[in-house]
């Protein structure tokens, strides 16, 4: 990540086990915000362990062992979208002390966490209303635009007409 163009850089690497769906199709560049690229630098410099996997690489997000599992960074959004997790109150009426969704394994089963699907379909479907166009959206998250409309972007109809409004001439 240069700071010049901070951006998240997409490979597809099977032989050292991180592939991309989509294989070398899925190769990109994922600009961020300059404020982003300096809270991840400053994350690699004086939190992330300093570890290597058995390729030799430094994974971002690391563990003891090396890089994470995908069910451990799943979990993590699980947790992290808990409404517990951040107020000293569950607004479900449970106790987070004895609370099943208060465990590590559990966390899924809160009816206000969010899976990280949900995360990615609610970034598409934000872009769209905020005018990005589905090109550009599709390339970024890597997926056509008829994925887009059929799995990720569930912007109500007022949404879409409104959307639409910016593009259309007066015929």
């Amino acid at each position: 990540m240069a700071f010049a163009r901070p951006a998240l850089e997409i490979r597809h690497r099977p032989e050292t086990e991180t592939p991309l769906k989509k294989k070398g199709k899925g190769e990109r560049d994922v600009l961020i915000e300059k404020d982003d690229g300096r809270v991840i630098a400053d994350y690699i410099e004086n939190a992330r362990l300093a570890v290597t996997d058995e390729y030799g690489r430094e994974p971002l997000i690391a563990t003891d062992h090396g890089r994470q599992a995908r069910t451990t960074i799943q979990r993590m959004v699980y947790t992290a979208t808990r409404p517990c997790h951040y107020e000293n109150a569950c607004p479900f009426d449970e106790d987070p002390e004895t609370c099943e969704a208060a465990t590590w394994n559990g966390a899924s089963k809160c009816p206000g966490s969010v899976s990280p699907h949900a995360l990615r379909r609610g970034y598409v479907t934000a872009a769209r209303n905020a005018g990005q166009p589905k090109d550009v959206t599709g390339e970024r998250v890597n997926m056509t635009g008829r994925v887009i409309d059929k799995h990720y972007d569930k912007g109500s109809h007022d949404e879409k007409a409104e959307r639409r409004r910016n593009h259309l001439r007066d015929i």
